[in-house]
């Protein structure tokens, strides 16, 4: 009787262990997801829940997680290729090719980074706030820009997007709102206020650079927001 006793007391103990181990795993699993998924709440004071999901929409790829790549490199963006318009009135059809751009991630501490760019023709900004987000090799970058182009002052939302490679970043896109400019009122110059559109690198890599320096620039090329072929000097 006493060893039946014990018996069923040890199967009870068995069973107790097994439902514990098989908890414990579905919780990583869970935990594994929800990190996947997180996107911090200093993002979204950046750029809206609605924004981000109409650059997905519109084909631009999101990497959400909380444990993004180092980043910290210099790139090299060419060709870069308009991939979706900001409305039917966009004077730019889809495939339009810009100016060659640098980008500029600095200062990395975790998921808060600074990041600046310029191109080859009349466009440069620098980061007010930028956060990331991403896991593995994988990383999005949210970014508040203050910048000029053509001679137009401007305020941007932007997000750029892409995977690190040994030698740059792979499936570079870079997505952006126009939140603001200063002058250009009739739209002659620049895209209207609160548009956006998308663009790529066509070759799928932008090479690591190791100076933050064009060796030539090209004023005959357009720029990210511009709506006409202007003179860029």
């Amino acid at each position: 009787m006493v060893k039946l006793k014990n018996t069923h007391v040890l199967l009870i103990l068995v069973l107790s262990l097994i439902s514990f181990v098989s908890f414990t795993s579905c919780s990583k699993d869970g935990d594994s997801e929800t990190d996947k998924d997180y996107l911090d709440p200093e993002i979204t004071k950046i750029i809206s829940n609605d924004l981000l999901l109409d650059l997905e929409k519109r084909g631009m790829k999101i990497n959400r997680g909380n444990n993004p790549p180092m980043l910290n490199k210099i790139f090299l963006v060419t060709p870069m290729k308009l991939t979706s318009r900001f409305g039917e009135n966009d004077p730019y059809e889809m495939g339009q090719v810009v100016s060659d751009y640098l980008f500029n991630v600095y200062d990395q501490k975790g998921n808060k980074a600074k990041m600046d760019f310029k191109s080859s023709g009349a466009d440069s900004a620098k980061g007010l706030a930028t956060f990331l987000s991403g896991t593995d090799n994988k990383f999005t970058l949210y970014a508040e820009l203050s910048g000029t182009s053509s001679g137009v002052d401007y305020k941007t939302v932007s997000v750029v997007t892409g995977e690190i490679s040994n030698d740059g970043i792979v499936d570079f896109q870079y997505g952006f709102v126009l939140t603001d400019k200063f002058g250009d009122d009739g739209d002659n110059i620049m895209m209207p206020k609160n548009t956006s559109r998308i663009y790529k690198d066509d070759d799928h890599i932008s090479p690591f650079q190791p100076q933050f320096e064009f060796k030539s620039m090209n004023y005959n090329k357009v720029n990210l927001l511009d709506v006409g072929q202007i003179s860029l000097r």
